[in-house]
């Protein structure tokens, strides 16, 4: 099922191309972050290997999205880069116990923060 916000391309489905369309999708993966590991601690989220995934998969998305949008933009939001390239190198080379510490770090400090950031830049660009 489809809402407007929501097209095909190829056999690949993107959200509208314009930035206030991956600003809506950012958001909606870092909420998603939250969500995942709420009321957990370290220890339980690296015991859930489904949670782990789950968020390496939002942050990889959160990073595609953020490097399509205009770098002026970019900026003004405050992405995790660091918790991105992370959840990169997870997917690549495994959930090592250091990658894990990282992503749930930047989950706990930077996520609350970025949802804030989209929140003022959504209102603003709206």
């Amino acid at each position: 099922m489809f809402d407007e916000n929501t097209k095909m391309s190829g056999s690949l489905l993107f959200a509208d191309s314009d930035d206030n369309g991956k600003l809506l999708r950012i958001k909606k993966y870092a909420g998603e972050l939250i969500e995942f590991t709420k009321g957990m601690d370290f220890e339980a989220y690296q015991m859930n290997m489904k949670v782990n995934y789950a968020c390496t998969f939002a942050f990889l998305q959160i990073g595609t999205l953020a490097n399509r949008l205009q770098s002026e933009i970019q900026q003004k939001i405050g992405i995790p880069w660091r918790a991105v390239s992370t959840a990169r190198n997870a997917s690549v080379n495994g959930h090592s116990e250091s990658h894990q510490r990282i992503i749930f770090s930047e989950i706990e400090k930077s996520i609350p923060m970025l949802i804030v950031n989209l929140e003022e830049l959504i209102e603003a660009i709206g």
